[in-house]
């Protein structure tokens, strides 16, 4: 019996361009309209890249002096989701990078499970999969608005597997595409195997280096990326 092997997608970056302009307002205008402050968009940036949904929600909640309350956050979750499916045009979806469906097809006539690791909490998540066309190709997801850490996100891989298709995989056979060190980290969370994309941001190839990444390529047209998946 085929060993079962499975590849984990970043979002933001890896399988859709980062840079629409929603991506980043969301987070200030719900905290804005759910509130009742006035955010002036300062920040450590450096801090939300890659972080979970909960991570970056904490910190805009204290900044603002709003309580960090689990109802605080449930309620910021709730009222951002509302506002990306209000204010998520079809530009988005033409934000979808072309490689990602040939390269999804390929996993899937290969019998590769699919899942997506993200810091997006999952209604958001799901939504940018499902306007770009993409959520079919997946088996399962593990999302960002529970875990606050990496490792904590990380951590939930196997939980969600045994649950959703009834078995869990080897680390050794589990594969995380991202375009961030923090990939990286997630992967090592969890002793799986990493693979750098540059379709994020070029200057995020050092940081990948350094955090130890597996592999890293332009994007998921490289060659390499099937091979090293089937000969890992």
């Amino acid at each position: 019996m085929k060993t079962p092997k499975l590849v984990l997608f970043d979002i933001d970056g890896t399988l859709i361009s980062a840079r629409h302009p929603i991506l980043s307002e969301a987070f200030f205008v719900t905290v804005e309209n759910t509130f009742g402050v006035k955010d002036d968009r300062i920040y450590d940036y450096s801090k939300f890249e890659g972080a979970t949904s909960r991570y970056i929600c904490k910190a805009i909640l204290e900044k603002h002096k709003v309580p960090v309350t689990e109802e605080n956050i449930q309620k910021y979750f709730r009222a951002m989701y509302k506002y990306v499916v209000e204010n998520m045009d079809e530009s988005y979806g033409k934000g979808l990078f072309p490689e990602v469906i040939p390269f999804l097809t390929k996993l899937k006539e290969n019998g590769i499970y699919r899942g997506v690791i993200t810091g997006n909490g999952e209604d958001v998540g799901w939504h940018k999969l499902k306007v770009v066309g993409i959520d079919k190709y997946f088996d399962f997801g593990v999302f960002g608005d529970i875990p606050e850490k990496q490792d904590e996100l990380a951590a939930q891989v196997g939980p969600k597997a045994l649950n959703v298709l009834g078995f869990t995989f080897k680390p050794e056979n589990i594969f995380v595409i991202g375009d961030t060190e923090k990939d990286v980290e997630r992967a090592k969370a969890i002793g799986a195997k990493s693979i750098g994309v540059l379709t994020g941001r070029n200057d995020y190839l050092s940081a990948m280096q350094k955090a130890g990444a597996d592999l890293i390529v332009s994007d998921l047209s490289d060659l390499e990326v099937i091979n090293f998946i089937h000969n890992s």
